[in-house]
Formats: C-alpha cells, structure tokens, sequence
C-alpha cells in the first residue's frame, strides 16, 4: 500500500542547506515538504558524534540566512568565538587567532604591529571581495567578475602558507592559520589552492570580526531544530525518518520522489526536486546510473576520495573549565607546524599513516570537569593497530599537559568515510564538504567543471557551469555540492531557493 503527497518542491535531505532550502521557499507560498532519512533534522551541523555537541563551528553561518529565516525566534541561540583557533605547544595556547586585534597584537615586537595591522586591511578587502562572489548565482558571468578581482584571484589560488604570512607575518599565529587552512584536506600548506581554504576560513561571515565567529551556545542541533520549526512556521513540511529511496524521472525530466515512511512507501508528486545530498547518491543512487552518460559517471566517482577520520573524547575531571573558559569551542592544533603538516599530507595521499600525526583539539565544559573532542590528522586510510595507538599516545599527553590533566580517560572512536559517504558514518549525520573545496571545483565550476554536459538549459544556466543544474531537468543541488560549497553557512540552501523559485515563475 502506498500514500500520495502533492507539492511545489520536495527537497531530499534535511541537513542545514536543504532546510534553509526548503524554509525559504515555504516562505514565498509554494507547497514544500523535505524527506531526511534520520531521526533528527541538522545533517552535518548536528552532527554530535564527530565534532562534539557544541564544537561544530557556525563561524561561516550567514547572517542574512539566520534573518530571513527569524531563526533565532525560532529558537537558535548562537555564542560568540573570541577566536578562529591556536597552538597549544608545550602547556600553552601560542598563536592565538584573536578576533580583536589588540589581543592578536599581544607578545608581538612593536616594529611588527603596523605590517599585522596592514595585512588585517588587507584580509577585509578581500573579504569584500569574496562576500561579492558568494553571495552571486554561480554562472560564467561570475568567472569573468573573478577575474576583475587579481588580488582576491591570487589568494584563492594561492597557498595557505603565503596567505597566512601576508596577512598574519611570520611566527605562532600563521602557523595556526596554516594548520586552519590545512585541516580535514590532506593538502599542505605550501600547495596552490590552498589559499581558498584558509580565505573562507579567515573571512568569515560576521562584519568587522576578521578572525573568530560563532557556534551554538547549547547544542550543535539547535540549528536544525530552528530550521525545523522556521520551515513548519510558512507552512512546509519535514518528514523524518522518511528516507528517499528513489528520485522519479520521467522523459529526461524529475517529476517526484520515492521515499519510505512507517514501514509505507510514500509517492512524492512535485514540479521541481532538490537534493541536499552529494552527487554521487543523488546522480548514481537516486536518480541510478543507467540514465546518465559513461563520463558523468566517471566524473562523479572522482569525488569519492576515501579517509579515515579517527577521533578520541577526551574526559578530564580534574581540570577546571573556568580556568580554561575562552579556549571552549576554539579549534587548537598540537604537532601542527608546517613542515608535519607537509609531511603527514603527503603520507596520506600514498595513503599510508605519518610517523607523527598532528591533532586538531576542542575543549568542552565536560559532565565533570573539561571534555575535548581530538581529531587526528595524518592517518590514512589502511591505517593499523600501531598507528592509532601513537595517535592516542601523542594525544593523552598534549591533551593532559595543555589542560591540566595527569590521567585523561578517553573513548576512541573511528570512521571510514569520503566525501559521498559522510551520511553512511555517522547513520545519517550528514556530510560538511560534498567534494573538494578547492579552485577547481569551486563557484561555477562546483562540483565539477563539465560534468552536466556544458548544454544550456533552464533559461540559459550552462550545466556544469551553474552550480546547481544537473543533468537532469528539474533536479537542482541545494546542498554542499552546490556553490559555494561547504561548512556550515546556509548559502547553497539559500541560493538554490531563489533560483527555485525564478525557474517556477517562468513556468507558470
């Protein structure tokens, strides 16, 4: 036995971008119903069991998504970050990404303080810049306004490493910015395209705070939550625990969905469908292969890059989270100096583990005392026994001398993943990147360049070149696959709805 549900646009996935999506379409009348296949709405950003409660970095999150959406009416509650990230060395937090200049200042000779202060003007003209691009529907009008822009061209495609001592000069706190640049990319920071990582980072998406931004002040799935309650509030509709199986498409044209819900299956009817997932499951899972060409195919297995994320919780009840209160939630980096990162970089990419991982630390305000999420960087994929066990042994002693610790109890956990199975990891926890962030599979080109077949299509959008458009008439990305990209900041979601919406307009 089967159901029918009947609307404008249904939206696959309930991460943060297709709710925002989805939220913002509802907002304009039409009828809007997302199917998220796990128990509780968020994706990525509620994603707990990675990143920790609320360590997920809402730094990028768009100010005018949280507006338009009245998301803190609905009950999103954001805490301010003193700081985009740091060392810790030897006991200490060194090179501390203050957003306040001064404080960034602090330690520093005078004679360097103007060549800092120069390069943090610097950073809020090519924020600017950035802001522009972002925020502008991805086409090759918008290649050719990119490159009008040669500062903000050689920076994105730059390296991390020249970028963070352009602005930040030599020392502790480009080295930190490097390791920001560098994390969760298996790149070092020395490579060309680099550069556009550690820029999205820097930037920001608050006004006036060069280095620093925000996350949840309760919990990580507070902003799903919101999104939920914003979505039901114009009248759209999430289905939970409600897993699409299949994306309808009739002669070359998506037309609806296939979702199962209690044990039923459920018939979606719609004019138009987006995709919050990553192109591998939307193009080969859900639409099936069969309906697309040899090349695209190919072109989509190209993101499937498999890694290991290897993570270990960290519990000190000794340690007292007052003393340490403006490094909770801040990302800090131990055995993160350039040269190890090049190094474990590159033994990832041959895919083996390096002799000395670095790790990437968030302190917590633990059940009892202090809790710190610790990620390791460097461990490839056929990683071992011996492997995890130096990267445990390394951790319990930087975590234990940094925060005050002499017996830290931990929990270890690990995750095979690639990009277009985050999902899978994490039982439907969501994916934060969908492919690459880099030049190349950035803006008009994101996913990836020609992939969609380069044909005008849809009012004169190229496919391949538009971000959104697959090759598959009335099937659009909304999610990180789409521009610009991934992190936690809304703008796919956001994005994809107005162009949504002009593309309905057309057809009535």
């Amino acid at each position: 036995m089967s159901e029918r549900l009947q609307c404008d646009v249904a939206v696959v996935g309930g991460g943060h971008n297709a709710l925002v999506a989805a939220a913002a379409l509802a907002r304009t009348g039409l009828r809007v119903a997302a199917f998220e296949a796990a128990e509780r709405p968020g994706g990525y950003a509620a994603c707990g069991e990675l990143s920790g409660e609320a360590a997920v970095d809402f730094g990028l999150l768009r100010a005018e998504v949280v507006e338009a959406l009245e998301l803190e009416r609905h009950g999103l509650e954001l805490a301010p970050l003193p700081a985009l990230g740091g060392c810790l060395e030897g006991g200490v937090a060194s090179g501390v990404l203050w957003s306040d200049s001064d404080r960034l200042l602090e330690g520093r000779p005078r004679s360097e303080h103007a060549a800092v202060l120069s390069g943090l003007r610097r950073l809020d003209a090519l924020r600017a810049q950035l802001e522009e691009l972002l925020a502008a529907d991805p086409s090759p009008r918008l290649l050719g306004a990119l490159i009008r822009s040669p500062d903000l061209v050689r920076a994105l495609s730059g390296s991390a490493e020249e970028l963070a001592v352009e602005i930040l000069g030599e020392g502790a706190p480009a080295t930190a910015a490097c390791a920001v640049g560098c994390s969760w990319t298996a790149a070092e920071p020395h490579q060309q395209g680099t550069g556009l990582q550690l820029l999205l980072q820097l930037a920001g998406a608050r006004p006036r705070v060069a280095l620093g931004g925000v996350r949840p002040a309760v919990s990580a799935r507070g902003l799903g939550e919101a999104l939920q309650r914003s979505l039901g509030a114009a009248g759209g509709e999430l289905h939970l625990e409600a897993p699409v199986r299949r994306i309808v498409v009739e002669a070359g044209r998506a037309t609806g969905l296939l979702c199962e819900r209690g044990g039923e299956t459920l018939r979606v009817e719609a004019r138009r469908v987006l995709s919050g997932v990553d192109a591998w499951t939307t193009l080969v899972d859900l639409v099936g292969a069969e309906r697309l060409r040899v090349d695209e195919v190919r072109a989509v297995q190209a993101l499937r890059r498999p890694a290991t994320v290897v993570r270990a919780v960290f519990d000190l009840p000794e340690a007292d989270p007052d003393a340490h209160r403006e490094l909770l939630g801040l990302r800090l980096f131990a055995g993160a100096d350039r040269r190890r990162i090049e190094r474990a970089a590159a033994a990832v990419r041959r895919g083996r583990s390096a002799e000395e991982p670095w790790l990437e630390i968030v302190p917590l305000a633990g059940p009892r005392g202090l809790r710190c999420v610790v990620h390791a960087h460097g461990l490839g994929a056929g990683h071992g026994a011996a492997d995890v066990e130096r990267f445990v042994a390394f951790a319990t002693d930087r975590v234990g001398v940094a925060l005050g610790s002499e017996s830290p109890v931990h929990e270890l956990r690990q995750h095979r993943r690639c990009p277009s199975l985050w999902s899978q990891r994490l039982g439907g926890a969501g994916d934060g990147f969908h492919a690459a962030m880099v030049p190349e599979q950035m803006f008009a080109l994101r996913p990836l360049a020609h992939w969609g077949g380069g044909r005008l299509q849809d009012g004169g959008s190229l496919a391949g070149r538009g971000g959104w458009p697959t090759s598959i008439d009335g099937l659009d990305f909304c999610g990180a696959a789409a521009h610009p990209g991934g992190y936690v900041t809304g703008l796919p979601g956001l994005l994809a709805a107005r162009r949504c919406e002009r593309l309905l307009g057309t057809l009535e």
